[in-house]
């Protein structure tokens, strides 16, 4: 069994321990109750009948299906366009038109409460695993980062700080741009970021920032 679960978890303590629950749920660990101890089929079998979900990527998604509404995975998907970590005002602005902010309250907290996310502070959280982000980041990419692209730039502006953050959406998402002005705002931003990106010595970055302006 310890085989088993190795392979399919990768040895990670939280794949561990929601694969041991999905092993109790069908039947396959039992729980012996009189003699406080587990005992489980021959391992063969939990091998063929655990063949759903052979890796730990299908344990998250089913995680994340199982404990979370549609809205709140269109949430967290959006979070998950922010990086692994996340502000928690920044995600409430960019979501403002579709929920408020005690749904959004609602969902990070059931989300900290299944072990999705967890929250470093009252404001800043961050996925669980680069796996869970990875199952979580989906949906129209550029449109949604073109929006968090949008609202930095709103709530942001001037602050040379977020421009790298900034620009990095705004390159994700240019290609719906269709106003001449909007473009010639993206090539600004680019060699803004180039400069700055060349003056901290980071030479790579300033070069993309550069051929993304181009």
């Amino acid at each position: 069994l310890s085989n088993i679960v190795m392979a399919k978890t990768a040895g990670h303590p939280m794949f561990v321990l929601e694969f041991l629950r999905k092993l109790e749920q069908d039947g396959l660990l039992r729980k012996e109750e009189d003699q406080q101890y587990w005992s489980f089929e021959d391992a063969s079998k939990i091998q063929e009948q655990t063949n759903v979900t052979p890796n730990v990527v299908a344990l998250l998604e089913g995680k994340v299906h199982s404990n979370l509404t549609p809205e709140m995975q269109e949430m967290l998907g959006t979070a998950a366009h922010l990086g692994f970590h996340f502000d928690k005002g920044l995600l409430c602005a960019i979501l403002a038109e579709q929920y408020d902010s005690q749904a959004i309250d609602a969902t990070l907290s059931t989300a900290v409460r299944h072990g999705i996310i967890e929250a470093p502070s009252s404001n800043m959280f961050k996925f669980a695993h680069d796996s869970i982000h990875h199952a979580l980041y989906r949906g129209d990419h550029r449109a949604i980062h073109l929006r968090v692209a949008r609202v930095i730039q709103a709530m942001y502006s001037g602050d040379e700080s977020m421009m790298f953050i900034l620009v990095d959406h705004l390159n994700r998402g240019a290609s719906l741009l269709e106003s001449p002005e909007e473009r010639l705002e993206v090539v600004r931003l680019n060699v803004a970021a180039s400069n700055s990106a060349r003056q901290k010595s980071a030479l790579f970055a300033a070069s993309d920032y550069l051929r993304e302006g181009l």
